[in-house]
């Protein structure tokens, strides 16, 4: 089952979805995101989706992709990228969570993706206790994103077992 802000953002894209905000839910992984991972996602925003719902709608099998090249925010961007050129998307909305959702938009901008961020929490009208240490790699993570904004170099390091923050 995913953790306390992934299930929140499962919740926003569930809500997305529900409100015609999204007609394509994407589900981005990241390094080490198994099969059984994604598959947990969906199970869960499946879930949600039924229990927010009014009536007999459901979610087509289509209209949720995963992906699972991605290891950060920057290769999520990447791949978003691809899939957003290919199916023709003209314009994306970025669920996060709240703490990366500023570097998710500067990344987005760098991969050229139409789109705009916005909060899981705002959307599923939550809050998630971030602790100081989250808020503190957070800037780190946007220095990196602006130093490195193709990931290149943090993807290198945790591939060859360095311990960044994620």
């Amino acid at each position: 089952e995913p953790n306390e802000h992934g299930k929140i953002r499962l919740e926003a894209a569930a809500l997305a979805y529900l409100s015609g905000m999204a007609p394509v839910i994407i589900l981005l992984g990241e390094y080490g995101t198994s099969e059984k991972e994604i598959s947990a996602s969906k199970a869960y925003l499946l879930k949600k989706f039924s229990e927010l719902k009014v009536g007999n709608e459901s979610i087509p099998d289509t209209a949720i992709l995963t992906e699972d090249e991605s290891i950060n925010t920057a290769t999520n961007m990447r791949e978003l990228s691809k899939i957003v050129t290919s199916r023709g998307f003209k314009k994306v909305a970025i669920i996060t969570s709240d703490f990366p959702k500023d570097r998710a938009a500067l990344l987005a901008c760098e991969f050229r993706i139409p789109s705009y961020s916005v909060a899981a929490e705002d959307l599923a009208n939550q809050r998630v206790e971030v602790s100081k240490w989250t808020s503190r790699a957070e800037k780190v993570k946007i220095f990196f994103a602006i130093w490195d904004p193709e990931g290149d170099i943090s993807t290198f390091l945790i591939k060859h077992g360095v311990n960044l923050p994620r």
